[in-house]
């Protein structure tokens, strides 16, 4: 059953997902995922990039969506601007809103700010545990392949917390 939230992703969990094969779980997780022009930019940026055709085709499907506000403020000049952009979107759109993102200190940013988050791993595991997914494990297998990066306690963690020890 797909969430009734407020969904707004960074560019990683997209390429992420992308790369995992796993990008098409947003839509069975969430109605729809919203981004900010930044973070399509960045994704766009370099068709490439997994994840650039995945949003290309979500976008002209509509269940991914462009929020089309301008935020300046609060500033968050320590972030990226895709991050800082999210997170601005949030602050001034308020409401039962969930991000999804990667990177750690934008994660600790959100949480300071009380804003639901989780990240490419989670949507996995979500996927996992509702069965639209046989296994976490080939994921991120192909996840390393592309270059990202997670510890391997973390990943044992994952595993274990999905039955796939």
């Amino acid at each position: 059953m797909a969430e009734e939230r407020l969904v707004i992703s960074d560019a990683s969990p997209l390429i992420g997902l992308a790369a995992a094969h796993g990008f098409k779980l947003l839509r069975r997780l969430f109605s729809v995922v919203s981004v900010t022009p930044e973070v399509r930019g960045e994704v766009l940026a370099d068709e490439k990039l997994p994840g650039a055709p995945q949003l290309r085709a979500a976008l002209r499907a509509r269940w991914i969506r462009v929020l089309r506000g301008k935020w300046p403020e609060p500033e968050f000049s320590r972030l990226g601007e895709g991050e800082a952009s999210i997170l601005r979107a949030v602050a001034n759109l308020g409401g039962d809103t969930i991000v999804i993102l990667d990177d750690e200190a934008v994660r600790r940013e959100a949480v300071r700010l009380r804003i639901a988050v989780t990240g490419t791993l989670g949507i996995l595991a979500v996927a996992r545990r509702r069965s639209l997914i046989p296994a976490v494990r080939p994921h991120l297998a192909r996840l390393v392949e592309h270059g990202f990066y997670f510890s391997q306690d973390f990943a044992r963690e994952l595993l274990r917390s999905v039955g796939e020890e």
